[in-house]
């Protein structure tokens, strides 16, 4: 990146603080047009080269006191080990877990624990629909479909987001710790 590239993106990145500070919260959109991305291009996606991508998750992870997810135990977090694994990366600093998929089980007798049937259910951020082309599409490096498939990440996760922010909804035990940090989530992501 150019030098006057970087001071633009500083200053873009000044100014989005100073409106957070002035309205109290930003928006995943007001961020996610700022930050830079962290999405496969559609070269490292053709030849398989996750790397750059992985080094920058294990940078968030290794960083992060507190990961929420939904199945994360059983699947993200358990791939993310083997990715990191494969590029000779040594395990993340612990983290605590918030799995939702867990916790949806403990609190609720639901029809469905799915992500998507659950964020619909409390009218959260839909799942987007995928087929499988997307995903082979996505393989074969098409960047259209490449931002489809990040499109579909954003919703996941602020859907996600917002469904851990719901847990002041749920019957309260105070003797839950997975309590008090879910009441921050939802309070600090600005919804």
């Amino acid at each position: 990146m150019a030098i006057m590239e970087k001071l633009t993106h500083v200053s873009e990145i000044n100014q989005l603080v100073s409106q957070g500070k002035e309205k109290g919260y930003l928006t995943y959109e007001e961020v996610n047009d700022v930050l830079p991305s962290d999405v496969v291009t559609p070269e490292e996606s053709k030849n398989r080269d996750d790397k750059r991508v992985v080094k920058s998750i294990y940078k968030l992870l290794d960083e992060a006191d507190i990961v929420i997810g939904h199945n994360g135990d059983r699947f993200d977090l358990r791939k993310l080990r083997w990715r990191f694994i494969s590029h000779d990366m040594p395990p993340p600093s612990p983290f605590k877990i918030i799995d939702t998929l867990k916790v949806a089980r403990r609190e609720f007798f639901a029809p469905s624990y799915k992500q998507d049937f659950l964020t619909k259910y409390f009218k959260l951020e839909n799942k987007l629909s995928t087929e499988f082309d997307l995903w082979t599409d996505c393989e074969a490096g098409i960047q259209e479909r490449l931002d489809e498939m990040a499109e579909y990440n954003k919703h996941d996760v602020i859907g996600l987001d917002r469904k851990s922010g719901e847990t002041p909804s749920l019957p309260s035990r105070q003797s839950r710790s997975c309590q008090p940090v879910c009441h921050t989530s939802g309070n600090s992501s600005g919804s």
